[in-house]
C-alpha cells in the first residue's frame, strides 16, 4: 500500500509531482518509489504499468477520491511484454490541477509489446528450400493464432503467390453481382491446397481490397468458393457499370505451405502448431528475434460518455507501443472504404483532455491510434506511426450523433509522421475522420 502524501491547501499542477517508477527489473510487490532496485533488493520500481495504475488508484482512495498533486509514472527503458491491453477508465483520470503522466524516463526507450518471442527453430526443408521450423505452443490447441511475424524488427511476408507485389487476374465471374462469393481462375493460378481453409484470396478493385477466406477449390472447373462474400462486384469498375463492360479484379493468394518459396516468407500450420520460415540471406536461427502478436490491442482508454464519465487529463510521452493482432471474422470480407472497421492499437472512447506526445506505434495489426465515440479536446503530437497493418489515426466514428457527450469533436493531430501503412488492409488511410467536427490537423 502506498501512503498518501500530505498536500498543501490550494496545491495544483505547479506542486511537486508524486513520482512512481516502472522498470523491467522491477517487482510489483515493491513501492515503485525507487528508480532501480536497492542493494538488498527489498524495494525498487514496479515491473508493470498496470501496477503503477493500481497504485495511483490507491493514492486517490486514500486522498478521498481525488489527487491533490500530479503523478508522474516514469517508465524505464526495455521491453514490457503484455498479452492484453493496458486498460484505463475514469477511475484512472487526473485533473487539470493534478494530471497523470506516463512517460519514458529521460534518455530511455520503453517498449510496450503485445508480442511473444518464438524460439527453438531447427533447420528443415520445405518445397525443396532450406527452411527453419519451430513448434509454437498453443497454436495446435487453438489457444493462439497469428497473421503477422516480425524477425529482427522487420515485418515478414505470409507465403503468397505471386511473390512480391505481383497480382493475378480473375478469369471470370459466374455471379457478376455486388455480393460475390466465388470466381473462376486462369489455369495454374490456384490449387486445392492442403489446409485449404487457412488460405485467403485478397482481391484488389476500385479503391478497396477484400479478404476472402477460401472454402473450396474445384480445379476441374477452375472455380474458387469463399466463406464470405464481397460487398461490391469484383471488377475494376463500380457496380453501376454493366458487368459485360467491366474488367475483373486483380488478386493474390496468401497463406499456404505450397506457396512458401521466397526468402522472408513464412507459413503457420495451425493443425500442427508449426511455423515454417524461409530465412533472409545472412540470418542464423540462433541469432534472430522472432516475434508474433498475441495482444488484441495495446492500450484502451474506456470512458462511459453516455453516463458522463470520462477518462481525462492523462498524458503519454515518449512511449513505444508495438506488436498487436487484429483479424476479420471468417464470415466477413472487410472491404469497407478506408478500412474503417479496423480498430486502433491504441483505442479510446469517452476521452477528454488527454495527450499522446512523442510516442511511437509500430508493428501492429491495426490502425495506430483511434479516438472514437465521445472523444473531445485531445491531442496527438510528434508521434511516429509506422509498419501498420491498417492506417495511422482514426478520429470519430461512422454513427451520426447529435451534439452531446457521445459526439466526438475538437481533437488535434500535429507534427506526426505516419508512414509504411496498409500492409494487410491496403485501403487504409493516413488519417480517417468520421462524423466528427472541429478537428485540427
Amino acid at each position: 500500500m502506498l501512503a498518501a502524501l500530505p498536500t498543501p491547501a490550494g496545491a495544483g499542477a505547479s506542486a511537486e509531482p508524486i513520482v512512481l517508477h516502472v522498470a523491467p527489473e522491477g517487482d510489483d510487490a515493491w513501492s515503485g518509489r525507487l528508480s532501480a532496485p536497492n542493494a538488498d533488493r527489498s524495494d525498487g520500481p514496479f515491473a508493470t504499468l498496470a501496477r503503477a495504475r493500481d497504485a495511483i488508484r490507491a493514492l486517490k482512495r486514500e486522498a478521498g477520491g481525488a489527487l491533490g498533486r500530479p503523478v508522474d509514472v516514469r517508465v524505464h527503458g526495455g521491453r514490457y511484454a503484455i498479452e492484453a491491453p493496458l486498460v484505463l477508465t475514469p477511475e484512472d483520470s487526473g485533473t487539470a490541477a493534478a494530471p497523470v503522466v506516463y512517460e519514458a524516463a529521460p534518455g530511455e526507450t520503453p517498449v510496450l509489446s503485445g508480442g511473444r518471442r518464438i524460439e527453438g527453430f531447427s533447420k528443415s526443408t520445405v518445397n525443396c528450400k532450406p527452411c527453419w521450423t519451430a513448434r509454437v505452443p498453443g497454436v495446435r490447441e487453438g489457444a493462439w493464432t497469428f497473421h503477422q511475424l516480425w524477425v529482427n524488427g522487420q515485418r515478414r511476408t505470409r507465403a503468397r503467390h505471386p511473390n512480391g507485389d505481383g497480382v493475378l487476374r480473375i478469369a471470370g465471374l459466374p455471379d457478376a453481382t455486388p455480393k460475390t462469393d466465388r470466381f473462376q481462375f486462369a489455369p495454374g493460378d490456384l490449387r486445392a491446397y492442403a489446409n485449404l481453409k487457412d488460405v485467403d484470396v485478397v482481391a484488389l478493385h476500385l479503391w478497396v481490397d477484400v479478404r476472402l477466406p477460401v472454402e473450396s477449390v474445384d480445379e476441374n472447373e477452375r472455380l474458387v468458393t469463399f466463406a464470405a462474400h464481397s460487398q461490391r462486384r469484383l471488377t475494376e469498375e463500380e457496380d453501376s457499370v454493366p458487368a459485360e463492360d467491366s474488367v475483373p479484379a486483380r488478386y493474390y493468394v496468401e497463406n499456404a505451405r505450397e506457396l512458401l518459396d521466397s526468402p522472408g516468407e513464412w507459413y503457420l500450420d495451425r493443425s500442427e502448431g508449426r511455423l515454417d520460415y524461409l530465412p533472409m540471406p545472412g540470418e542464423a536461427p540462433d541469432q534472430i528475434e522472432a516475434i508474433a502478436p498475441v495482444a488484441s490491442q495495446l492500450l484502451r482508454l474506456e470512458g462511459q460518455p453516455e453516463q458522463g464519465r470520462f477518462v481525462e487529463h492523462l498524458s503519454f510521452r515518449g512511449l513505444a507501443f508495438s506488436h498487436s493482432e487484429w483479424w476479420l471474422p471468417r464470415n466477413e470480407a472487410g472491404d469497407g472504404q478506408a478500412a474503417w472497421q479496423v480498430p486502433g492499437a491504441l483505442y479510446g472512447e469517452g476521452v477528454r483532455s488527454c495527450q499522446f506526445e512523442g510516442c511511437s506505434v509500430s508493428h501492429v495489426g491495426h490502425y495506430g491510434i483511434e479516438l472514437g465515440r465521445g472523444c473531445t479536446a485531445n491531442t496527438i503530437s510528434r508521434c511516429d506511426l509506422f509498419d501498420l497493418a491498417g492506417g495511422g489515426i482514426k478520429l470519430g466514428e461512422t454513427e451520426i450523433r447529435p451534439e452531446g457527450p457521445e459526439r466526438s469533436a475538437g481533437n488535434e493531430v500535429a507534427d506526426c509522421h505516419i508512414h509504411d501503412g496498409g500492409h494487410l488492409f491496403h485501403q487504409a488511410v493516413g488519417v480517417w475522420i468520421g462524423q466528427s467536427p472541429d478537428n485540427r490537423l
